[in-house]
């Protein structure tokens, strides 16, 4: 047997994910064929085909011209003939025309010369075979063949997943729309389907692992066989080890070699992952343990595991000089003056921390510039020692150094005196500070104005409320207040506002009153023309300003805003168009903004509807007037249409002979909205604008369109009469015995 096999293994690895694996045959036709069935005639091209190495195989044929007849096909018939092993796995195949041009018409292969089966359907075998399978059709056509083999169920292996990392779980063999993907153990039915990328319709899921899971999960995988050889699902588990996340650090932590040293000892401590683990140091070496100087060194730490390894930095510290510590010179601070700021200082070592104190440390103990708020019993004590102790020392010895605090307060009095100003909104005001008693001078006098001033006395004071602020020698202070008065300011306000009433109206109105100064008040306001009255009317929208002016003409304004409504318009939200020719089911929906709520609605319908949304609407045009509550008007035009009537034109052809069930019809429809469905009175029921393989009779079509709306015709399919002899004339025999006889048809 001259026999050609092209093996070809396609396999792809993404992201440690395996993508598609297939084998792919092409054989050439056999020059020595042995026919294992009497089925086809000799002429017939016999192909075999071995998939037997992949229950999901695929072959193609050369290009092959059919030849004789098979299965009682007759001619113009072409056939050709498949020899076809299968794997032990497979459960059927699909055989398809790969390329040239395809036969016109219904194309079907047989198994044994049994049931015709569509091509690109799955048929389905038992067991390996082989299968002899058959093709004919009309016509010389040059063809590739494709037999494609379906595989029986099956899940992938079970996989192992570090923390951080995903894996690809895997089936084939289903019909992939009937997956479902399910953990069962531990726990709940799903209670950990979350790790899984999908869990309904998919051969193939990513499990992503996530901190805090149990150390493996059992996942049930049920679904249909591909191809539907059989209804019963088949139902399988798949176990997904978890391992806690690989992590790699350092013993010491915080290795120091102290002054006068020159090396220590390190070693890298790894946890999580897949053990046993494997080190790789910056500095070349692979142990566990290295012996090194002051220096930075990185450590990988890697497993069993496809995971990606782990990488760790520390740093050896090295002292070159003493460790000393320095909490500041004793100091004297006011109570008021709270919370103190110290700084501290280190040399050998970079950090410190505070103790000894019972108050509060900020922003932290380990910081060497902190504040510190002492607590009530300090403060009644009047002192407080604080500790600084230098750390990340190391084995190396520590440094202390202790600083005393102590509180004093503020006992000095302090007196102001005032002069106020002499008129409302002048600023001719006086103050005057003097300190009595106590022995913490000399005082340093500031008043809190802007700028400060140290003046004292100091002049020009507006009226308003004031502070001077007194500081002793140890930077205590007190903060006295003061007020400096004035008469009753010009005090003018709003009594009554009438806003416009629509958008672009001049029917807004205002009215002000006085209080303080000195009556009798004179206004002005800047209308155009200008208006001298307390009252003002016909007002547009916008902010007007009024001058105020009292007896001895202290002077202030005031303003006065009059508002309008947003203009109000109104837009045709929606419209829904009449379904179907002469129906009134459209509608409309107007969107209203501006204008003052509520509104009111007015369609100019039979009868009139009155809301945003006007229904039962046949084509036409609408019209919608909006009111709204001051009586603000404006409106909307709406066009309601309709599709077409539905109409059609129905041709058909007779029956060619009585009894013949060739006749068909055909319907052209236009009108209504596309698509259209058809439904013939057919047995069985023909669905599309065509009706074939007809006997005589009436037939009746109902289209319908993509709205529903319905349109109905009929034809005659007619037959010829049948075919009846006709007998002319005869004439009897004349005797007894005789043969002559005679008939003319």
């Amino acid at each position: 047997m001259n026999t050609t096999h092209l093996n070809i293994l396609l396999t792809t690895i993404q992201n440690s994910v395996l993508k598609v694996v297939f084998v792919l045959s092409i054989l050439s036709i056999s020059t020595d064929k042995l026919y294992s069935q009497t089925g086809c005639g000799p002429n017939v091209p016999s192909l075999n085909v071995d998939l037997s190495s992949n229950p999901n195989g695929a072959w193609i044929s050369p290009d092959t011209l059919r030849s004789g007849l098979c299965c009682g096909a007759v001619s113009p018939d072409r056939c050709i003939e498949f020899n076809v092993l299968l794997h032990p796995n497979a459960v059927g195949i699909i055989f398809t025309i790969f390329s040239g041009a395809i036969p016109p018409g219904a194309l079907y292969y047989q198994l044994n010369c049994g049931t015709p089966t569509p091509i690109g359907t799955v048929l389905c075998l038992n067991g390996p075979g082989p299968h002899l399978i058959t093709f004919c059709k009309p016509g010389n056509n040059n063809n590739q063949y494709q037999i494609l083999s379906v595989s029986g169920p099956e899940i992938g292996p079970n996989v192992t997943v570090n923390d951080g990392c995903s894996a690809l779980l895997t089936t084939s063999g289903f019909d992939t729309s009937s997956i479902t993907w399910n953990s069962v153990y531990p726990g709940n039915f799903g209670d950990f389907n979350g790790s899984l990328s999908c869990t309904v319709g998919c051969a193939s899921t990513i499990f992503t692992s996530q901190t805090g899971l149990p150390p493996y999960i059992d996942y049930q995988v049920c679904g249909l066989p591909f191809g539907g050889c059989t209804t019963v699902p088949f139902c399988d588990t798949m176990r997904v080890y978890y391992n806690p996340t690989l992590i790699v650090n350092f013993f010491p932590p915080n290795p120091t070699i102290c002054f006068g040293d020159t090396s220590i000892t390190i070693s890298a401590i790894g946890s999580g992952g897949s053990p046993p683990y494997s080190y790789q140091w910056s500095t070349g070496d692979t142990t566990q343990t290295i012996n090194v100087t002051a220096g930075t060194y990185w450590v990988i730490l890697s497993d069993t595991s496809n995971c990606p390894p782990v990488q760790n930095t520390i740093t050896v510290t090295q002292f070159t000089n003493v460790i000393t510590a320095f909490a500041g010179n004793d100091t004297t601070i006011c109570k008021d003056f709270l919370p103190i700021s110290l700084t501290g200082q280190v040399t050998g070592v970079t950090t410190g921390t505070w103790s000894g104190g019972n108050g509060t440390f900020s922003p932290h103990v380990d910081s060497l510039n902190i504040t510190y708020n002492p607590s009530p019993s300090e403060l009644a004590q009047g002192y407080a020692y604080l500790i600084l102790t230098t750390t990340n020392n190391g084995t190396c010895p520590l440094d202390q150094d202790t600083i005393r605090i102590d509180f004093v307060d503020f006992i000095s009095t302090v007196l102001v005196s005032t002069t106020n100003v002499s008129c409302a909104g002048a600023s001719d005001g006086e103050a005057y500070v003097d300190v009595l008693g106590g022995t913490q001078g000399p005082y340093n006098i500031l008043f809190q104005i802007n700028p400060p001033s140290s003046l004292n006395p100091i002049t020009g004071l507006a009226p308003g409320n004031y502070s001077v602020l007194v500081t002793n020698v140890y930077g205590c202070d007190t903060l006295y207040s003061f007020t400096i008065t004035e008469p009753l300011p010009l005090l003018p306000q709003v009594d009554t506002i009438y806003n416009v009433s629509c958008n672009g109206f001049n029917d807004g109105y205002a009215s002000i009153s006085v209080s303080g100064g000195t009556p009798p008040y004179t206004f002005n306001w800047n209308t155009t023309p200008n208006s001298f009255t307390s009252t003002n009317t016909n007002l547009a929208a916008g902010t007007y300003i009024v001058d105020v002016v009292d007896y001895n003409g202290c002077f202030t304004t005031i303003p006065v805003t009059i508002t309008e409504p947003p203009l109000l318009i109104s837009t045709i939200s929606s419209i829904t168009n009449v379904s179907c020719f002469g129906y009134n089911d459209g509608t409309a929906t107007a969107l209203v903004n501006g204008g003052t709520l509520p509104y009111s609605y007015s369609w100019n319908t039979i009868p009139m509807q009155t809301t945003a949304t006007v229904t039962n609407l046949s084509s036409g045009n609408y019209i919608l007037t909006i009111t709204d509550t001051n009586g603000c008007v404006t409106s909307n035009a709406v066009e309601i249409t309709q599709p077409q009537p539905i109409t059609a034109t129905m041709s058909s052809t007779n029956t060619s002979c009585f009894g013949f069930s060739d006749g068909t019809a055909n319907i052209n429809v236009i009108g209504g909205t596309q698509p259209y469905s058809y439904i013939w009175n057919t047995t069985p029921i023909q669905s599309s604008n065509s009706a074939n393989g007809l006997i005589a009779g009436l037939y009746t079509v109902i289209i319908q369109d993509v709205n529903n709306c319905s349109y109905t015709d009929s034809v005659l399919i007619t037959e010829p009469t049948p075919l009846t002899p006709l007998l002319i004339n005869s004439s009897n025999v004349s005797c007894y015995g005789l043969s002559d006889g005679e008939a003319n048809v």
